[in-house]
Order: C-alpha cells, then structure tokens, then sequence
C-alpha cells in the first residue's frame, strides 16, 4: 500500500496501478528495457499504452507510436513520442513497421522492443516477432479473451519464442 500522490482523488489513485503497472510490467521485467534502446507502441492512445509511453520516455528509450487517429497521435506528441506513424491495419502498414524496426536495429542494435496495444494484435506481432528474431521482442496486450487464445495458439504454432502476450483490458 502506497500512499494517494496529493491532487489525485482515490478513484484516480487506484487507477494508476491499472494502466502504469502492466506498462511497467511489460517495459522494464519482460522486455528490459535500456535506454539506448527503441520501443515501437502500436496502437497510441489507451491507458496502459500511454502510460509505457511516458515510462519510455522516462528511461531515455527513443518511441515511435502509431494510431488511425490524428487527436491520438497529437497527444503522443505532448507525452514525448519521438515519431508518429498515422496508420490502419493493412499489408503496407506491417511493411512499413517492420522497415522501422528494422531500421532501429540498424542504427542503434539489438534490443527492439515492439508493443502492440492495438486493434489487428494478432497479425502485427507475429510478422513483428518473424522479422525480431533474434534481437528484438514484441509485448502483445489483447482484451477479448478469444482473440488471445487465438493469438497465443498462433504464438505457438510458429514457435515464436520472443513475444509475451497478456490478456489485459488496455
């Protein structure tokens, strides 16, 4: 038990452990992440992706965000994202990730850190841990529980040994 940081009232005390917790779970004992390292978030704009935003950028990570929505993508930007990707699920848009990604390892090394927090979870983390193998991971947080069964049996399938993926509302 902590005690409630002055200006927040209780409701919204008792929130932070909902979103910074698995943000912190996700970031700093899966991941480890270090702060010459890139984290992608992908679907900006819910509480726990938020919330790995501004943990992130605590830990001098460099983050690349994307959402469908310019009102989201604005916010990353007042949170510190350092790049905005304004993107819909489709084959170019995995391409183009995947081009990001690859890029990060180029430029700063091993130890890519790919969150997906959004819509479309299942195909995004898998072709993001195809391309990761070996020097990069991808956390996965999916709300409806069969689509994370299915996510998980797919995980599995393709023995993909580098994504963590958690059934948690967002």
């Amino acid at each position: 038990v902590l005690p409630l940081p002055d200006g927040l009232d209780f409701a919204q005390g008792a929130a932070l452990g909902v979103t910074y917790l698995p943000a912190w779970r996700m970031l700093f004992t899966r991941a480890r992440l270090m702060p010459w390292e890139t984290v992608l978030i992908f679907g900006i704009g819910g509480g726990v992706s938020l919330a790995a935003l501004q943990l992130a950028r605590m830990a001098g990570a460099t983050i690349l965000v994307t959402s469908r929505s310019d009102v989201k993508l604005a916010q990353a930007t007042a949170v510190g994202a350092d790049i905005l990707v304004h993107g819909e699920y489709d084959l170019p848009l995995i391409s183009m990730t995947c081009g990001v990604l690859a890029h990060q390892r180029d430029k700063r090394g091993a130890g890519v850190v790919a969150l997906d927090c959004g819509a479309n979870i299942g195909i995004y983390s898998i072709e993001w841990a195809r391309l990761m193998e070996g020097w990069g991971s991808v956390i996965a947080f999916e709300p409806q529980e069969r689509i994370y069964y299915a996510l998980c049996g797919n995980l599995a399938l393709n023995n993909l040994f580098n994504v963590r993926a958690f059934n948690a509302a967002i």
